[in-house]
């Protein structure tokens, strides 16, 4: 699993660097930029962990958008320590991909941790508790 995580996280660094960059040429400032990154970046990485990482505990329906919303208040900590160290690192050499790529590091260790034992693992066992058919 966690191999299968970080390969949707590697494809997240590269969604979250073309947001990032897709809003800087739209004039936002990088903080700004780099904070609408990082929710672009987490919504691709939700939908895509639920389809590969996590296929056997996959969310649907009501499930889905509570996995989701559960998934950005997991990974909030993560978002801000992503967007405090971008912008300090961009202030301090002001190479927008590397900042950015620094910070969105920093939040996947956090967003594995914290979803791998809150999202998936509370869906696991809410399935687990439901009455079964005979």
């Amino acid at each position: 699993r966690l191999t299968l995580f970080l390969a949707v996280g590697g494809s997240g660094v590269l969604v979250h660097l073309a947001a990032l960059y897709g809003l800087l040429v739209l004039g936002a400032t990088f903080a700004w930029a780099q904070a609408g990154a990082v929710w672009v970046a987490m919504t691709s990485n939700f939908l895509l962990n639920n389809t590969i990482t996590y296929r056997d505990q996959r969310l649907h329906g009501a499930r889905l958008l509570k996995g989701l919303v559960s998934f950005y208040a997991v990974c909030a900590a993560g978002a801000l320590a992503n967007v405090a160290l971008a912008a300090l690192l961009y202030r301090a050499l002001p190479v927008w991909w590397l900042a950015g790529a620094a910070g969105a590091a920093l939040g996947a260790a956090w967003n594995y941790l914290g979803t791998r034992l809150l999202t998936w693992r509370r869906a696991s066992q809410e399935a687990s508790e439901r009455p079964t058919r005979r």
